[in-house]
């Protein structure tokens, strides 16, 4: 979801490469993405909303009939005009960003980035949203789609004009370079029918507020509950982030006789690989309410101590492990500790380092 009114300015037209973070191994792989993502938003003069992204409230919606009225999944949020600013390579506050993030682009206080899987790092990074001190909300799994999405927007809606053309054929000049597919001018016009949502979501790629919307949208037009929780089930898949678990409990809860369900959902808030920071950008605030949904009569970082300890126990009865799954697991484990301590993402990196450089997981320690 997204304005197409957005207009630019730009701190910095090209990507500057001498900073640490930018030279390291497991960036260098993705600057072209990132040149073609700055390269399609000034051709089209227009951007996502990155607000638009944020996880959505079933149960809110649901239950307020001018929401429900209101609630539309093919129709963008509507939003006030504003500026996106490119990160210069050399900005030092990049340190307050969660630390396996890589600031891409900001918007107002949100800041689009790249995120990287320390186990993973040979796979492409998703693409999840930001600021200094939060946590992170998955948006789609890589910038390739998320490019994608925005042009075939575009394509759909503006098909004759220059910069959409402009747009198409520099996101073909890059798949080419790349030996991936190119995008067909006008395959959009096909899947009409179905709005840019749908389409995004099978032909694009996966994108988390998209899923988000169709389940409710399935909730509003009274379908059956499988087919509601199909959509949320089908993110809880492809992301499986704290904040999919959350809208997952949100959802069970506006449904009857799913309480246990919804409880159990709420505790694996703090069981996925990503951490808790992904519950949001704003991922403290949402403490209370996951209380609340996982039936908790504890707060949620006593009951993260708890399952902790226990984990612990059991890995000790269990087969010794690597020294790289040691530092994973350690690396998720003080991620979450600063999560509940407030976030301060800066204070913890020498350790982070440190970590993964006694696990052998030496790309990601330099990255950090």
């Amino acid at each position: 979801m997204f304005s197409p009114t957005l207009r630019l300015s730009f701190r910095s037209t090209n990507l500057i490469l001498n900073c640490r973070r930018s030279i390291c191994g497991i960036i260098e792989p993705h600057i072209s993405i990132i040149e073609l993502f700055k390269s399609t938003i000034n051709t089209l003069g227009s951007t996502y909303d990155l607000n638009s992204h944020t996880s959505l409230n079933p149960y809110n919606i649901v239950n307020d009939s001018k929401l429900s009225n209101e609630f539309i999944v093919n129709v963008p949020p509507v939003s006030p005009s504003t500026s996106l600013t490119f990160h210069d390579s050399n900005d030092s506050n990049d340190s307050k960003y969660h630390p396996l993030t890589y600031p891409i682009a900001s918007q107002n206080e949100l800041t689009l980035s790249l995120l990287f899987d320390p186990e993973a790092l040979n796979s492409s990074p998703k693409v999840c949203t930001t600021q200094h001190g939060g946590g992170f909300e998955l948006l789609s799994d890589d910038l390739d789609s998320y490019v994608l999405r925005l042009i075939t927007y575009f394509d759909l809606k503006e098909p004759e004009e220059e910069k959409t053309i402009d747009s198409i054929n520099l996101y073909n000049a890059h798949q080419l370079k790349q030996g991936k597919p190119e995008y067909v001018s006008g395959e959009i016009k096909k899947f009409e029918k179905y709005g840019h949502s749908k389409y995004a979501a099978l032909r694009v790629g996966p994108f988390k507020d998209i899923y988000e919307r169709l389940s409710i949208e399935k909730y509003l037009k009274k379908s059956t509950e499988l087919d509601i929780l199909s959509s949320a089930e089908v993110c809880n898949g492809k992301f499986g982030s704290a904040s999919n678990f959350l809208f997952y409990s949100r959802m069970l809860k506006c449904l009857p006789n799913r309480e246990d369900e919804c409880r159990d959902a709420g505790r694996n808030v703090i069981k996925t690989n990503w951490g808790v920071a992904s519950l949001g950008v704003h991922f403290e605030s949402e403490f209370k309410e996951v209380e609340e949904l996982a039936g908790l009569e504890m707060g949620l970082g006593e009951f993260w101590g708890k399952v902790k300890d226990s984990e612990s126990e059991q890995a000790n009865k269990d087969e010794e492990q690597t020294p790289r799954d040691k530092a994973i697991e350690a690396g998720r484990n003080l991620l979450d500790d600063v999560a509940f301590k407030g976030g301060d993402w800066e204070s913890c990196r020498a350790d982070l380092r440190s970590i993964y450089k006694e696990g052998g997981m030496n790309a990601i320690a330099d990255f950090i």
